[in-house]
């Protein structure tokens, strides 16, 4: 079953980047996160930049549940801008958005910032911002900002 099926049948709400807040938490040992594979389900751009404003977006990443693993979906999402250059950047490396809940081995959860940092190893073997571009080269001609 391939991601937007799985996700699908999980019920979880996909319509916009930051719902990952709604979606069940999803408890990870810290030592296991490397086995984690996310896939991408969405990349929204909320302006395509103009003289006066930054090209930004949010993307939505996740992995399904998995029974023979006992953990919930796990969604990431975070905002992005596009530099004058070109580049594709995360907007606050601090701002990602997740149902994540990390556990050390001693079996104490992980501070939120300490997540943070920790799901990085994670993002960064991504190749999220070719996503980004995917979505940008599909808006229409003249497209200015969706949500104005």
């Amino acid at each position: 079953m391939d991601i937007d099926a799985a996700m699908a049948a999980s019920g979880v709400p996909l319509n916009f980047a930051w719902s990952v807040h709604g979606w069940p938490v999803s408890l990870w040992q810290l030592a296991s996160l490397g086995e984690l594979r996310l896939a991408h389900l969405h990349t929204r751009v909320l302006h395509s930049g103009s003289p006066s404003q930054t090209c930004r977006g949010q993307t939505l990443w996740a992995a399904p549940a998995s029974p023979s693993h006992a953990y919930a979906a796990v969604g990431i999402a975070w905002d992005w801008v596009r530099l004058d250059c070109g580049v594709v950047c995360l907007a606050d490396p601090m701002g990602l958005v997740s149902n994540i809940a990390l556990v050390d081995d001693a079996g104490a959860t992980l501070p939120p910032l300490a997540t943070v940092v920790e799901l990085h190893a994670v993002l960064n073997p991504l190749d999220w911002q070719s996503e980004v571009e995917r979505a940008l080269a599909q808006l229409p001609a003249g497209y200015s900002d969706m949500d104005e």
